[in-house]
């Protein structure tokens, strides 16, 4: 206590005292020298100041000097604590030239109110500091300061004697300036931060060697990270270690776009990766079409990393509780089906998706462009492919019906989509089965272009602008037996269609054609095959009379039928026994004409000029709509006027050759010109008209017939012309063929009144 008071005692009034005291308390282990002392006397805290001081150890070697060192003695506190008390302590350009050898077994205290210390490498500034030396060990604790502007709560550092090493823990608070002055964290890759970090710091300082350890705890509270591609990261809260292998690791908290995160992370070479779990509601994903939709609520595990100015995102599942839906089976999956499935995000600011699993890979670009690929046999048409100029669909497939295609509008939606290539093992085209097809589309600016090749299937499709659809087809076949018009319809889903086909080669039930060309004009009322030019061995269908182009028509809403154009058939070989039920050999005819209801025949109005061989109907006339129609030529009631023998019953109608001209206005069906009909019993000739009733359909007969037969006894009748007309009673005989005019003597003459379904026959010879 007598030191300390003769001390403050030679502050006061002369300071070069204390250094004298100072060097005796330090036992000549070290002396203090300078050039120059001055001192400011105060009562309750006097101060002194020294210019170039140096400390000399025991060999007086020096090992601290400072330009300049300003003390402040607190007398009061001092005094009362038993021990130093500095009120301020400020030492300009120290320097530390050599490490002390000595063993001072002194002791004291030394308490500093008011620290700053700058030297080369470092500078302290601290409002609390206390040393302790103990037999040459020493203990510093200093509170509340800045190192080197990094404001600290505490500093600890403790040197034990004779040890190279001085041991040390810290804590320190920075935010992101600080950060970034110290480049403590590379913030280069970050548009803006805001960090609230605490750093605890445990380590030792090897002198002898000139080698820090250390080990640090890094806690971030509401900090936010801005990616230069305006990325954010909010809310983070966060506890890193770092390591031995200056990486750093531990656990995190924040949230990113519509979604929140825990989970850990790791700092190497200024790469940060977070992982963590995130649940995704599948069905929010992708949008849900016919062709694919997902639905189901899945974890994924996510791996995020932070470098080279991006965030990236990788995402893991099994998908193991999710259920994929599709019209495509390739792609289907039910629920607690495992599928391995990868999602690659290289920036989350301009998200591009890659995403792989073993039924497919896909690949969406920045603007909708990449592709989806479903099977590997596409891979090296995906490998030509630019994926900046659109979307691209790749799809290999076991099975595949063409309506799938139609079906919808997702196509129509896509406007991205730049092409799709199909590679199909078997194709389903309305029934019509082909094998090992490759289909390609091409979705271009103004128009759309396809074509498909294979066995039996060959050609192009272009759409354009308007809709405008042409099918170039060459080399194919088709099968329709089993198709109807409303199964087209529905399967179809297609109401408005605009085409036209050209063919070249291609059969059709069991017929090569050697060209097709027409146009299928369809709207939700009206179906129209316009302009048919159609030319095979057996059929043939072109131009009406004065080159009309010929059609067919139909109109749904008010059951409406429209023909016309030249149709010549020949079926000798039964090419259309699977369609038709009735036989014949030949058939041309020239048709201009429209009615409504294929069961009724109503309003039948138009132009009909045919020629007819060797006919025979195979149901029951009754029940053919269009030969009921003809039962104006029912010769029952004529043969009844001939003989009174009994006729034989007979349903079945067998014409060997018929021929003329019908003309069907809208009052009235005309024969101008006779129709001409051949029998093995008979030959006619009809001429007249035949009235219609009230609701269209033909009624009232007033009909000339001239026929000319054969009669004997009991010669059966199995001649029958037009709709459940029994057979002729026999002992007739044909004679001749055809010719301009009938013998008067072997031709009876008739008059046939009535209506069709009693008819009234008067024999006029």
């Amino acid at each position: 206590m007598s030191l300390i008071v003769i001390a403050c005692s030679s502050i006061l009034y002369k300071p070069e005292t204390l250094i004298f005291i100072s060097n005796k308390i330090l036992n000549n282990d070290y002396t203090i020298d300078y050039s120059d002392i001055d001192s400011k006397i105060s009562l309750r805290s006097p101060s002194i100041t020294l210019s170039n001081l140096s400390a000399k150890n025991q060999y007086l070697k020096d090992i601290v000097k400072a330009k300049k060192v300003e003390i402040g003695i607190d007398i009061f506190n001092t005094i009362l604590k038993g021990h130093i008390n500095l009120s301020s302590l400020k030492v300009e350009d120290i320097q530390f030239l050599e490490e002390s050898a000595s063993q001072n077994s002194s002791s004291y205290k030394v308490q500093i109110n008011d620290l700053f210390i700058k030297a080369e490498e470092f500078h302290i500034r601290s409002s609390d500091t206390f040393v302790t030396i103990d037999q040459g060990s020493i203990s510093i604790v200093s509170t509340n300061g800045e190192l080197n502007d990094i404001p600290f709560t505490d500093i600890n550092i403790f040197n034990n004697s004779g040890s190279k090493k001085y041991f040390f823990t810290s804590s320190f608070l920075l935010n992101e300036e600080i950060i970034k002055k110290g480049e403590f964290i590379n913030l280069d890759n970050f548009s803006d931060a805001k960090i609230n970090l605490y750093l605890q710091s445990n380590g030792y300082y090897d002198s002898e060697l000139n080698n820090l350890n250390n080990l640090n705890k890094y806690s971030f509270s509401d900090s936010r990270l801005v990616t230069k591609s305006k990325y954010e990261i909010n809310d983070i809260d966060m506890v890193l270690f770092g390591n031995i292998d200056e990486r750093l690791s531990g656990l995190f908290s924040s949230n990113i776009p519509d979604q929140g995160l825990t989970g850990s992370i790791l700092i190497s070479n200024n790469e940060i990766k977070l992982q963590s779990s995130l649940l995704f509601d599948m069905a929010d994903l992708l949008e849900s079409t016919d062709y694919f939709s997902m639905s189901g609520l899945e974890k994924f595990d996510a791996i995020i990393n932070i470098s080279n100015e991006a965030v990236s995102l990788k995402l893991n599942t099994n998908l193991n509780n999710t259920v994929i839906k599709s019209s495509l089976d390739e792609l289907k999956k039910d629920l607690n089906i495992k599928l391995a499935t990868n999602i690659f995000i290289s920036d989350l600011s301009n998200p591009t998706y890659l995403i792989e699993n073993k039924k497919f890979k896909a690949f969406i670009g920045e603007r909708n462009n990449g592709f989806f690929s479903l099977g590997a046999s596409l891979d090296k048409e995906i490998m030509e492919i630019d994926t900046n100029d659109g979307f691209h669909i790749f799809l290999s497939l076991n099975k595949f019906k063409i309506d799938d295609l139609f079906s919808n509008n997702d196509l129509n939606n896509t406007s991205n989509l730049k092409s799709m290539t199909i590679s199909i093992n078997q194709l389903d085209i309305f029934q019509n089965l082909y094998e090992d097809q490759l289909l390609k589309i091409d979705f271009l600016e103004d128009e759309i272009n396809a074509s498909f090749s294979g066995m039996d299937l060959n050609g192009t499709i272009r759409i354009d602008p308007s809709n405008f659809i042409r099918i170039d087809l060459n080399d194919s076949k088709f099968d329709f037996k089993n198709l109807s018009y409303d199964g087209l319809e529905v399967s179809s889903g297609i109401n408005d269609i605009n085409l036209r086909l050209v063919g070249k080669n291609i059969e059709l039930f069991n017929e090569v054609f050697q060209d097709i060309d027409f146009y299928l004009l369809k709207n939700k009322t009206i179906t129209t095959l316009d302009n048919i030019r159609i030319s095979s061995k057996n059929l043939n269908i072109g131009p009406y009379t004065n080159n009309d182009k010929a059609y067919i028509s139909y109109n749904k809403k008010v059951d409406l039928y429209k023909v016309k154009g030249l149709f010549e058939i020949n079926n000798k070989n039964n090419t259309l026994s699977n369609i038709i039920d009735y036989d014949f050999d030949y058939l041309s005819t020239n048709l201009n004409i429209q009615w409504i209801s294929l069961k009724e025949i109503k309003d039948l109005e138009g132009d009909i000029d045919f020629l007819l061989k060797d006919f025979q109907s195979k149901t029951s006339l009754p029940d053919s709509a269009l030969l009921r129609a003809l039962k104006i030529f029912n010769l029952n009631a004529i043969i009844e006027n001939i003989s009174n023998e009994t006729i034989l019953d007979s349903n079945n109608l067998v014409i060997n050759r018929a021929e003329g001209n019908l003309y069907i206005g809208k009052n009235r069906a005309l024969i101008s010109k006779s129709i001409k009909l051949e029998t093995n019993e008979a030959r006619m000739r009809w001429v007249g008209q035949i009235l219609k009733d009230n609701d269209g359909l033909l009624d009232e007969l007033d009909l000339n017939l001239e026929m000319r037969l054969k009669v004997s006894e009991n010669i059966p009748w199995y001649a029958a012309i037009f709709g459940g007309i029994p057979a002729l009673a026999g002992g007739i005989v044909f004679e001749n063929i055809f010719d301009e005019r009938l013998d008067d003597v072997s031709t009876f003459k008739f008059n046939v009144k009535g209506s069709l379904e009693n008819p009234q026959i008067i024999r006029l010879n």
